[in-house]
């Protein structure tokens, strides 16, 4: 399945939002629930995240540990917008690249050297 063949509900979009925001770390329903999309909504439906992560799990977006808690897949493009929020200077990427160290771009377009 591919993402861009499914339209994506706004559950699903908020806890991609927060997982994207933390792409290393495994998270538990109850604190995506939580921190997702706020208090309130956890105070009234503590469980609203449950249905929106079965989903993701379908579509192969989220992966889980062995204690069931989730983060958002690490496919390559998830780490190059990630890594391409570090700034690196000309001189330091120069070197980087002349050592045969693989650096992402910082901007769309710009050619991995």
């Amino acid at each position: 399945m591919n993402q861009k063949e499914h339209s994506l509900d706004s559950d699903t979009e908020c806890i991609l939002k927060f997982l994207t925001r933390h792409p290393y770390h495994f998270i538990s329903e109850v604190d995506i629930s939580r921190n997702a999309d706020g208090e309130r909504r956890f105070a009234s439906e503590p469980n609203w995240a449950h249905p929106a992560l079965s989903r993701l799990l379908a579509l192969n977006l989220v992966e889980t540990d062995a204690s069931s808690k989730y983060r958002i897949r690490l496919t390559k493009l998830v780490s190059e917008e990630v890594l391409a929020r570090k700034f690196i200077s000309p001189e330091t990427k120069i070197l980087l690249r002349q050592t045969g160290v693989k650096i992402y771009p910082e901007w769309p377009g710009e050619e991995v050297g």
